[in-house]
């Protein structure tokens, strides 16, 4: 797994241009026991709640191009 990150991976940063302010407020509506921490119930209870909306959000939309079968790559 370590090969997988960056080597200029150091500590977790905003990405895709949030200000500071907007990723402080983002931490802390996922922080819903007000401990000032995120901890891995939390986290995956985010990311259940984005996989649901996302679900709803796509279901009924039509691909523009047919899905092919993923091929499984060999390592």
């Amino acid at each position: 797994m370590p090969c997988l990150l960056p080597p200029t991976a150091e500590t977790p940063t905003p990405v895709m241009g949030l200000r500071e302010c907007d990723y402080s407020a983002f931490m802390s509506v996922l922080d819903t026991d007000k401990d000032c921490k995120v901890d891995f119930v939390e986290y995956v209870r985010s990311l259940a709640c984005l996989c649901t909306f996302c679900h709803d959000y796509f279901k009924d939309v039509t691909p523009m191009t047919p899905v092919t079968p993923m091929t499984p790559c060999s390592q």
